[in-house]
């Protein structure tokens, strides 16, 4: 399987298209349908990968809750797009530049999200986007009561700690949740599946 991906990959770096940063949008997704057809066996792990990660990029200062989430599940996912993508998510921090608003945890995973199921071409089909995003702002505003970021802090006994330690558990259990959304809705696991999807993206039948 390995080889074979390298050599679609190889093939879609010739007959590919790029956006004006040299990413191949082609290889992008070859690669994406490879992670799955091959590591859907491993989905337990990746989940909690995805967990610890965000949980240390937060605790950490290293990024904020927006930036954890949607850096964690990039680079899991390993797609050859630059990762100047995190500056997207840098504004979401605190609810909206420190507004309060919606959890800057859940607003990365939604980027995620879009990352892999999202449209990059005007009326293109994209129908695991909203199933996937709807189920996890249910499931966050079922696991934690809310998904205001003020209300969220405001109580900071939630978790037993300080503020820092329950934004990183939200953090770590969003990319976790996130993640594990992303192995279910996307579903590749057979060759043939892959092979289809490949199809799919070239345009051909």
């Amino acid at each position: 399987m390995a080889s074979a991906s390298r050599c679609l990959i190889g093939w879609a770096v010739q007959c590919g298209t790029r956006d004006h940063q040299g990413t191949n949008v082609i290889e992008y997704d070859i690669m994406l349908y490879y992670f799955f057809a091959s590591d859907m066996e491993n989905k337990n792990e990746k989940i909690e990968e995805a967990k610890a990660r965000a949980f240390d990029l937060y605790v950490k200062d290293q990024f904020v809750c927006s930036e954890a989430v949607l850096y964690t599940i990039h680079r899991i996912l390993a797609p050859p797009l630059p990762v100047e993508i995190i500056r997207l998510a840098s504004g979401f921090a605190g609810g909206i530049g420190e507004c309060g608003y919606v959890c800057g945890a859940l607003t990365g995973g939604v980027m995620a999200l879009g990352l892999v199921f999202g449209r990059s071409e005007a009326g293109a089909s994209c129908p695991k986007l909203l199933p996937a995003t709807r189920e996890l702002l249910e499931w966050f505003n079922q696991a934690f009561g809310s998904n205001c970021c003020a209300a969220l802090t405001k109580n900071k006994s939630t978790f037993g700690g300080k503020k820092s330690n329950m934004c990183g558990i939200m953090t770590g259990e969003t990319a976790a949740k996130t993640m594990e959304l992303i192995l279910k809705y996307e579903k590749m696991s057979s060759p043939r599946v892959l092979l289809q999807g490949i199809r799919q993206t070239l345009g051909t039948s």
